[in-house]
């Protein structure tokens, strides 16, 4: 029972102890680079974030490019309400992992545990310890190693980190 514990503990402690080394970016500054991919919010555009790539930048004003075939876009920088330059690409394989393996580690373990049936072994020698505990450690690691390959499959996918850039308003 004591090492299900530790086991337990060490799980929930992996998930603090990776994001206690993230690092920052540093925020980009106005005027954005030319050919930034950005996502911009501002009602010239309509509601919500577009995205696309920065065509210039100057003090008082932005031209956007939503797509390659759409023409450039002039936008005020009193217009624009939020703009944000996409960083890094990151993929969240050890995060989907790291899930994977607990839903699929406790779903098991619960499993294994309602289903114990004790074993009578009779006048066998019995090689396998009969107890309800082994078989939850014996579910979870069961349903918890695949679940741990399917997260890290599923968070293979690379997305966009968005760094928020001040604009100045005039």
């Amino acid at each position: 029972m004591t090492v299900i514990r530790i086991l337990i503990a060490a799980t929930l402690m992996t998930p603090m102890l990776a994001t206690a080394q993230a690092q920052t970016t540093p925020s980009p500054e106005w005027p954005v680079s030319a050919g930034s991919y950005v996502r911009i919010e501002s009602s010239v555009l309509g509601s919500g974030f577009h995205k696309g790539n920065v065509v210039t930048a100057t003090s008082d004003t932005l031209v956007f490019q939503p797509k390659a075939d759409a023409p450039a876009m002039s936008i005020a920088t009193p217009n624009i309400v939020r703009l944000e330059v996409a960083g890094p690409q990151q993929s969240h394989k050890a995060r989907g992992a790291l899930f994977g393996f607990l839903i699929g580690a406790v779903s098991g373990a619960a499993l294994a545990a309602a289903t114990y049936k004790k074993d009578e072994c009779g006048t066998a020698i019995c090689v396998v310890p009969d107890s309800r505990s082994f078989d939850a450690t014996v579910g979870a690691l069961l349903l918890g190693v695949p679940g741990a390959i399917i997260g890290a499959i599923v968070g293979a996918h690379p997305s966009n980190t968005w760094v928020p850039v001040a604009v100045p308003r005039r």
